[in-house]
């Protein structure tokens, strides 16, 4: 199954997610529902077939019953947010929050793919490339609210992954990385 982040409507997720683990072994509509906290277990197959809208409170059940990590959860979400919208604002607002998640997936074809699995690690993304003239080391940590040691082990696994670059104590982020 390709990664969420190839997406762009929740439901072909949802229905390949299915699929899938329907193809592995005994998933039903019956057990995706009970994962998910849902009683009904036509409750996908309305959402599928899109008679049926994802409600934004559900989305993290959904996400936490496909058991996402956080970047695809929080990816999962926002392209709800973003298929749902009604007015063009919104829907721009939330095409940019899922942009910037996308340069984040040129990550999984490095070497430190288990970067992903830090659950600042979009926020991290985020703050390096919105800084032009770089962030300190003890802003970010102050920033993410993180220790400094795991700050450093981090920062140390993006500049290996060539996402940023280091200058004496601040970190840059490598736009080239993103246009691979």
């Amino acid at each position: 199954m390709k990664s969420i982040f190839y997406y762009k409507d929740y439901r072909r997720f949802i229905e390949d997610f299915f699929n899938f683990k329907k193809s592995e072994g005994s998933f039903t509509l019956e057990t995706f529902s009970r994962l998910a906290g849902v009683k009904s277990r036509s409750y996908f197959k309305s959402i599928i077939d899109g008679t049926r809208d994802l409600n934004f409170e559900s989305a993290f059940s959904v996400a936490k019953a496909m058991s996402l990590n956080l970047s695809e959860q929080q990816f999962f979400e926002n392209l709800v947010y973003e298929n749902q919208s009604i007015s063009s604002e919104q829907k721009q607002y939330y095409r940019a929050i899922l942009a910037k998640f996308k340069k984040g997936t040129v990550v999984l074809k490095t070497k430190s793919s288990q970067l992903l699995d830090y659950p600042f690690f979009l926020s991290a993304l985020t703050l390096l490339s919105d800084h032009r003239n770089g962030v300190h080391a003890d802003r970010f940590t102050t920033l993410l609210k993180i220790k400094r040691s795991d700050a450093d082990i981090f920062l140390s696994k993006m500049v290996d992954a060539g996402i940023i670059w280091q200058e004496s104590d601040y970190f840059f982020y490598n736009s080239t990385h993103c246009f691979s």
